[in-house]
């Protein structure tokens, strides 16, 4: 089943959008398409939420409506639990500030924050809504029916910014709730690990955990656009050195790849000190890093000091170098597709695609110039189409031999301009959808797609003898014992024949067989206080720590460690062989903080301190000799994260709070939850939660609180009016912005209490269409207002100004020239029963984009 969503957006009047859309189904891979618009009653669903399916069950599908945020009985939403055939339609009594998660544990529960910051709860896929606790900044799906969230207690404006979130927990579904940990940033939930930042001045990032370790990229500091990369002891509490220099762009992308084709392999760059970027690969699981071997079957430049193979990664998309990221499957086992070039850095110039059957050990250019590709039959056959953006195509590329030979297939007679392929999650089907669009007169398109059925083409079932054995890891370098063994075993595959043209089939299980290896250095990191020297595996003391005593603090009780150099890389299953020894004594002192020691005692969570300055002091254990300094790309403002905890021998820079849930959840957790750590932390402008589109201007705005903190306006990231600017003042402020760039035109206040309102009446007379007007109150905004201020004031969008009493609590936006009301406006009413503060209501808050005024 293939449903499909086209949007299509246009200017209502120049101070916000609206549009159609049309939704489409296909029960055949593709080949038609039924319109089934009228099945939604046509109603006009989101862009940014699109079409949301279920993570486990693709037969759920849920559509949220794009409705008028003045709509007073909520949001609108329509749910499907057969694929889209039909759909209920469900009138919400809130509206949606994001796409609505599926819960984890069970496909009735769904879990969404609403444009007031409300988490709420569904328990039966939508019908019926509940809602868990308010002012919530972030939440994370835990084990069983565990919810995580983040919120300020006091609502207050940028909570996150100061580092005053509390992270609590729900186990019962919203009835009863525990606090985990206070005064914090943010957090993520990721693997086994649910984490938390505490002190924001350096940034890291989680880059990828499971069960046994955390990647965690460090930044160096200052506006350098590299940092380090660590990897943890299966606590997440030490962490060793294991690759230097690493790439994280300003732009909040990393290379980072996990090859889930073979076990222990990851793929990344590094930033040089002349500012090239460069390939690096680890087989155990970032205990030595080196780089991609060269294809045999290219040359390299005559000049060329250090060549090798270089891939492209998110990085390189977001500057246009390549099309696609890295693809692996483990269905496909040791197989990887990428983009590259070979030289001694990646270079700007068209990319080609590289193929390894092995897990990145050896490589061979398999394609001239920048695809599109994708795997079907669990890795039996590739496609790929040429990727143009501006010439027509009408020819398919497929293999199955892993690359070697391809063969070309005419999918149309009328060429088209490709958009993209699309295909059933997963690598098991034999079906290809290639969409595109046929350019015509007048600026208009027809969109196409072409669906290929490969079982056409491949019509045997594959059998035993079209199978071979094949060794993980093999290098052929004469050790037969040790030969394949990593991470302490060996994994021998049962893999499908190069020269065999079969179908592996939906029923098709990676088979294999593992046998432990012998211990030996290979199968230790170097523990805290050591490093390796080049071209080693002995783990040598740092001349710093000489004789001295190795302390770290853990849940409030400092550690005495007591080690020969090593400890065993997490997920090593090796036995026998090389053993060193290695203690960790509990000394009587306690360390940390106050918070950190009394949440330790916790039954249930197990709290850790990962030290930054400490990981700096960490074995080395990269195979990346060559020292590299320097970067000059200019770092956008970004999360940072510092702190500081008692060791014997070093007074750390930074701290990372980082909790382990014990064996009593008995669950493993699920990696894919973790994504707040997973990229570089955006920063959008004044702070919104999400970016603006194109020909949109950004505002934040909060009101003033009580009489004592004045209101905050932002737009495109310029503080408009503020106390810190002290152009605020008690009653109305506003400020003027030109609706076509966004200028600041003039920004006043006029005092609703003590003052006259004729000098107000006077100002908004003289407001010219085309003009964009924000709007706070602060103390008392109203007593002063007539009925001919009132007007004006409505004329501009306002539907509240009618009924804003003393001391109400409002913040709007509108424009001189606007046809309908405002949707960006928030009114609260002083009430002595639910005032927050003595005799004021609750602060204001609210961001959104305002569309560019077109001439």
């Amino acid at each position: 089943i293939i449903l499909v969503l086209t949007i299509f957006n246009v200017p209502v009047t120049w101070f916000f959008d609206q549009g159609s859309s049309r939704l489409y189904r296909s029960e055949d891979s593709g080949k038609t398409f039924e319109d089934i618009s009228n099945v939604i009653k046509n109603t006009y669903i989101r862009k940014e939420f699109g079409i949301n399916v279920g993570p486990s069950n693709s037969q759920r599908v849920i559509l949220t409506a794009d409705v008028a945020l003045t709509r007073e009985q909520g949001g609108r939403i329509f749910t499907s639990l057969d694929s889209g055939k039909s759909f209920d339609f469900v009138d919400l009594p809130f509206h949606p500030g994001q796409p609505i998660v599926y819960h984890s544990s069970n496909p009735d529960y769904l879990l969404v924050s609403s444009i007031d910051n409300i988490l709420r709860l569904s328990v039966d896929f939508g019908k019926h809504w509940t809602k868990i606790h308010e002012n919530v900044q972030a939440f994370s799906c835990g084990p069983g029916i565990t919810i995580f969230f983040s919120t300020h207690p006091n609502d207050t404006l940028d909570a996150d910014q100061r580092g005053e979130l509390l992270l609590k927990r729900t186990e019962d579904l919203g009835r009863t709730f525990s606090t985990v940990s206070n005064n914090m940033f943010s957090f993520g939930y990721i693997g086994r690990f649910l984490i938390t930042s505490i002190v924001k001045k350096q940034f890291y990032s989680v880059l990828e955990a499971d069960d046994d370790m955390i990647f965690m990229h460090v930044d160096e500091p200052g506006d350098t656009d590299f940092g380090m990369v660590y990897t943890s002891d299966d606590r997440g509490v030490l962490y060793s050195k294991s690759l230097e220099r690493h790439l994280f762009a300003a732009s909040g992308k990393s290379d980072f790849t996990n090859v889930t084709s073979l076990r222990g392999v990851y793929l990344t760059n590094v930033l040089d000190q002349d500012g090239s970027i460069r390939s690096v690969i680890t087989y155990n699981r970032g205990g030595e890093w080196n780089p991609l071997n060269k294809p045999a079957d290219v040359k390299c430049a005559s000049d060329s000091k250090r060549c090798s193979l270089h891939i492209h990664g998110e990085y390189s998309i977001s500057n246009q170098l390549a099309p696609m990221l890295p693809l692996s499957d483990p269905s496909a086992v040791g197989l990887i597709i990428a983009h590259g070039s070979v030289g001694d850095s990646i270079t700007a110039v068209k990319s080609d695609v590289y193929i390894s059957d092995d897990g990145g050990y050896s490589w061979m250019k398999t394609l001239e110039g920048p695809h599109h590709y994708t795997l079907l039959d669990s890795g039996g056959l590739i496609v790929a189409v040429e990727y143009y953006t501006d010439i027509p195509i009408k020819t398919v590329k497929f293999s199955t031999d892993e690359g070697q030979c391809w063969q070309l297939y005419n999918f149309t007679d009328k060429p088209i301009i490709f958009a993209g392929l699309a295909s059933e999650p997963g690598t098991k089907t034999m079906n290809i959808s290639i969409w595109g669009y046929m350019p015509e007169a007048g600026y208009k398109a027809t969109w196409v797609s072409v669906t290929i059925d490969f079982e056409q083409l491949l019509t045997r079932d594959c059998e035993d003898d079209d199978y071979v054995n094949w060794l993980a890891h093999s290098t052929d370098e004469g050790d037969i014992a040790n030969d394949g063994c990593v991470l302490g075993y060996k994994e021998t595959f049962r893999r499908l024949k190069k020269k065999s043209v079969c179908i592996n089939g939906r029923d098709y299980i990676v088979e294999k067989e593992q046998n432990p290896c012998l211990c030996t250095k290979l199968d230790y990191m170097c523990d805290y206080g050591y490093y390796r020297q080049e071209n080693s595996s002995e783990c040598v003391e740092q001349p710093d720590f000489k004789d001295r005593q190795l302390e770290f603090c853990l849940l409030g009780n400092e550690e005495l460690l007591m080690t020969t150099g090593y400890r065993k890389i997490p997920g090593d299953k090796c036995a026998g062989g090389f053993t060193p020894k290695r203690t960790e004594e509990q000394v009587n002192k306690r360390c940390g903080t106050a918070e950190q020691i009394q949440t330790s005692k916790s039954k249930e969570i197990t709290i850790v301190l990962a030290v930054s300055a400490v990981i700096m002091m960490i074995a080395l254990v990269t195979g990346i000799q060559n020292p590299f300094t320097g970067a000059t790309k200019k770092q956008a403002e970004r999360m940072r994260v510092a702190g500081f905890v008692k060791l014997s021998v070093v007074v750390v820079g930074f701290v990372l709070a980082l909790y382990v849930v014990s064996q009593v959840f008995e669950f493993k957790m699920d990696a894919s939850l973790g994504n707040i750590f997973a990229t570089k932390p955006p920063r959008y402008k004044c702070g919104l939660s999400k970016p603006c589109p194109e020909k949109h201007f950004a505002f934040k705005m909060a009101s003033g609180a009580a009489s004592v903190v004045g209101p905050k306006m932002c737009l495109e990231d310029h503080v408009l009016m503020s106390g810190v600017k002290n152009n605020v003042g008690r009653g109305l402020n506003l400020a003027l912005v030109n609706g076509r760039t966004g200028e600041l035109m003039d920004t006043k206040f006029y005092d609703m209490w003590g003052g006259d309102v004729k000098p107000l009446i006077e100002f908004l007379k003289t407001i010219q269409d085309g003009t964009v007007v924000l709007i706070a109150t602060f103390d008392d905004g109203a007593t002063k207002l007539n009925d001919e201020a009132r007007k004006l004031l409505g004329e501009l969008g306002s539907t509240s100004i009618a009924t804003l009493g003393f001391r109400d609590n409002w913040i709007f936006v509108g424009g001189k020239g606007i046809k309908t009301k405002s949707p960006f406006e928030q009114h609260i009413k002083n009430n002595k029963d639910t005032n927050k503060y003595e005799g004021w209501p609750e602060v204001l808050e609210m961001e959104g984009c305002i569309p560019e005024k077109s001439d």
